[in-house]
């Protein structure tokens, strides 16, 4: 599989995952407030959903890993500009709540042509600037796949977190999907 498809397979992943969250969370929603109450049919339709959702993020889990694996195994390294730091706090009730940085930057890919490409930081900007620059890793088949190196490298790749979350995700999303395929059956 080319990395083009492999993009293209995680990005429709992506969009499976959160289009049948967002439909299994409105229907929850609706039934939760007496707008509508399900029959087994609507049991089996929301176990359909939940379902659907868990492909989507199990999708979207193997174009994240692939994209890790491949960072590791072909990555070349290149120093980059920072073009742009969007530093901001995220709250999430219950959830995650921390200080995420996405930082923009410019290099010259592997055939020297010009690339601009982001990554996520789930922390502070650390006194990154507009103008510094900042050593990546970069796929050379797909130059908008970058990880910082130095000082702003993790265990993995800035993916690990996504995969971690979207991990737990699905796991929920195949018990919501038990336990509806459970109400409708009885």
């Amino acid at each position: 599989m080319s990395s083009r498809t492999g993009a293209r397979l995680g990005r429709l992943g992506r969009s499976i995952f959160a289009l049948s969250i967002l439909a299994v969370a409105l229907m929850w929603i609706a039934v939760d407030v007496g707008a509508v109450r399900l029959t087994s049919a609507g049991h089996l339709l929301m176990a359909v959903a939940a379902t659907a959702a868990a492909v989507g993020g199990v999708t979207f889990l193997l174009g994240q890993v692939r994209a890790m694996r491949r960072l590791r195994e072909r990555g070349v390294t290149a120093t980059a500009v920072i073009e742009k730091v969007h530093e901001r706090y995220v709250y999430v009730a219950n959830g995650f709540s921390g200080w995420t940085t996405s930082i923009t930057v410019t290099f010259a890919a592997a055939r020297g042509e010009p690339a601009r490409a982001s990554y996520t930081d789930y922390a502070r900007a650390g006194g990154k600037r507009v103008g510094q620059s900042l050593p990546i890793v970069f796929d050379p088949d797909r130059p908008d796949l970058i990880s910082p190196l130095g000082d702003d490298a993790r265990p993995e790749d800035q993916r690990f977190m996504e995969v971690f979350l979207t991990g737990v995700g699905v796991v929920g999303l195949l018990v919501v999907a038990g336990y509806f395929l459970l109400r409708s059956l009885g």
